[in-house]
């Protein structure tokens, strides 16, 4: 790693924690400096505005998921790993969660945040989709489901679910956890 994406690294880790503190719109460049231990220049270098921070931290979270996805490629079962994966996306970092749902609410404010979290979701929502197409494949996955509509329900749930576990109103998390593999199965075995 160089010291300009190291530097940019300690810059995000350090907006990130500002913002699950106190928000994007409630946190100034000046709290956001302080944390990173950088002068607003030094800041500005590497992000030249806020909403850039913001969008570094979805690509951040998008690489985290997308390596989950790289793991995946390497299981032998198509249904067993993709669910393994949501596992992982229903089990977040609560501070994670809380940095997502600031950024969703910043969707709704910010075109750019917008179309950077639209990205993102078509993304993932490619993945999943190629992912149940490879599975019908090789026979893991019902050939009658619909790759695209399954995907998109799953990224819904996992979504609702880590929202949820994140606010604390899951409090049996294995059982829930259980259902969904069970739900899943349902809709997607042959």
């Amino acid at each position: 790693m160089t010291t300009a994406e190291k530097r940019r690294e300690e810059i995000l880790a350090a907006a990130g924690k500002c913002f699950r503190k106190k928000g994007f719109h409630q946190t100034s460049m000046q709290e956001l400096c302080a944390e990173a231990g950088l002068s607003p220049g030094s800041v500005y270098r590497y992000f030249p505005s806020k909403n850039a921070i913001i969008e570094a931290l979805v690509e951040q979270e998008k690489d985290y998921f997308f390596e989950l996805f790289r793991r995946l490629d390497r299981q032998t079962d198509t249904l067993t790993g993709m669910l393994a994966m949501m596992d992982a996306f229903t089990s977040p970092d609560v501070g994670q969660v809380h940095l997502d749902a600031e950024t969703t609410a910043e969707a709704f404010r910010q075109e750019a945040v917008h179309e950077t979290l639209r990205r993102y979701d078509a993304e993932v929502n490619d993945r999943l989709t190629a992912l149940i197409r490879e599975g019908q494949e090789n026979g893991s996955i019902r050939r009658s489901a619909d790759p695209r509509a399954a995907a998109i329900l799953l990224a819904c749930i996992a979504d609702g679910l880590a929202y949820r576990r994140a606010l604390g109103f899951l409090p049996d998390a294995a059982t829930l956890n259980d259902a969904f593999s069970a739900l899943a199965r349902r809709m997607l075995c042959p």
